[in-house]
């Protein structure tokens, strides 16, 4: 389910996990953008990359787009790695919402206290506050844009992540967000979309449903690929209902899908 080689050098995105908070039997949700840019480190992610091969040294930036246990316990277990079995030759960048340094330490503290050379890992925080909205900046050379969602009372942000330099297309990740505006803001920068859709219905608030989907669908150009993540397992006739929409491609992605964009890098 994994194998996802591209010939023409298009960006490729292995979705190491799809599952919302609850988990759903599948593991939780967490992308890997080109094998370098994980976007949220869920607490199943780094098993996941083991297990299909990835070198965690190549990794060069962290996103983040909340502070919730299921989009980033598993960064103490990379960390870990690093301390231990896998050498960086320069440090981590993190890219997170304001006040997630010192909550992301906490926890690698918590969850590995007492334990020597734990807190040597090399890692530089970039911390997005309300005001970043919208603003373009740049990490280790992959520039990205972050924009405001909605997302209960905490901050939170989707990204819009370049593929290669400021002028190719961008590939967008929503996080844990209702409807709002943000999330429009980020639906019309990107030329590829992974989105989370946590429950059928679309009454509950700050998280998306299959009307919010397909609302969103039909604003977007049909050549906008729309993926699902951080979903609660939909039955065959919500997928086919999804996947059968006229005004545009939406892929339910699974555990260890590799998909393979027309976005070239």
């Amino acid at each position: 389910m994994s194998e996802c080689k591209t010939t023409d050098h298009s960006t490729k995105l292995l979705f190491l996990g799809v599952g919302n908070a609850f988990s759903e039997g599948m593991d939780y949700s967490s992308t890997l953008m080109d094998d370098k840019v994980l976007v949220d480190p869920s607490p199943t992610c780094v098993a996941r990359m083991k297990e299909v091969g990835i070198d965690l040294a190549g990794i060069e930036a962290v996103f983040i787009t909340h502070l919730h246990g299921d989009h980033i316990l598993g960064f103490p277990f990379l960390v870990l790695d690093y301390t231990f079995k896998v050498k960086r030759e320069r440090p981590l960048q993190v890219v997170c919402p304001e006040g997630g340094a010192e909550t992301l330490m906490k926890i690698v503290d918590l969850a590995f206290s007492g334990i020597p050379h734990i807190d040597n890992v090399e890692v530089e925080f970039h911390e997005i506050k309300e005001e970043d909205h919208g603003v373009q900046k740049e990490v280790v050379g992959i520039p990205y844009t972050p924009y405001s969602t909605c997302h209960g009372t905490i901050l939170s942000f989707g990204y819009a992540i370049h593929v290669d330099g400021v002028d190719s297309p961008a590939v967008g990740f929503t996080g844990d967000t209702g409807p709002c505006p943000g999330l429009d803001g980020l639906a019309a920068a990107v030329k590829a979309l992974v989105i989370e859709m946590a429950q059928e219905a679309s009454n509950i608030p700050a998280h998306m449903g299959v009307d919010d989907i397909i609302a969103l669908r039909k604003t977007m150009p049909a050549d906008v690929t729309i993926m699902l993540t951080h979903h609660y397992g939909p039955g065959v006739e919500v997928k086919q209902k999804l996947e059968t929409m006229v005004e545009g491609q939406i892929i339910v992605a699974q555990d260890l899908q590799c998909i393979s964009l027309g976005l070239t890098i």
